[in-house]
């Protein structure tokens, strides 16, 4: 799936939260609930369709930081270049609002993820 053929929109306090997307990324849902609700949380739908193929959570720590608490990639779309699509939309959403670190936490064990991170962010 192609940049273009994505849409990104913030999620409103009306809408629905893709719990199931997010479980991919976090183990329960009360895991999700410690930072959903304190966090701007961003669905992606394919153009032609309504449901979410992706979501990212962005909760802010200061006003200079920001930590990507879930970043999570429906299984079928998995590998067709979405999730970095998101790390970019989070670049630039971290630019609009003047964010200078953009803070990522994951397992230690969850080696395909910190290499996808390492790839997209520079580390010192």
């Amino acid at each position: 799936m192609k940049e273009s053929d994505c849409r990104i929109n913030k999620l409103q306090s009306k809408d629905d939260i893709p719990f199931d997307l997010l479980l991919l990324a976090d183990e329960t849902t009360e895991a999700i609930e410690k930072y959903i609700f304190k966090s701007d949380v961003y669905v992606v739908t394919k153009k032609e369709e309504l449901q979410p193929v992706a979501v990212f959570a962005l909760c802010k720590i200061s006003e200079t930081e920001i930590e990507i608490k879930n970043i999570a990639v429906a299984e079928v779309f998995q590998g067709k270049g979405i999730g970095s699509c998101l790390i970019s939309e989070i670049k630039s959403i971290a630019k609009r609002k003047k964010i200078s670190n953009i803070i990522v936490g994951t397992r230690d064990s969850a080696l395909r993820q910190i290499n996808f991170y390492k790839k997209k962010f520079r580390f010192l």
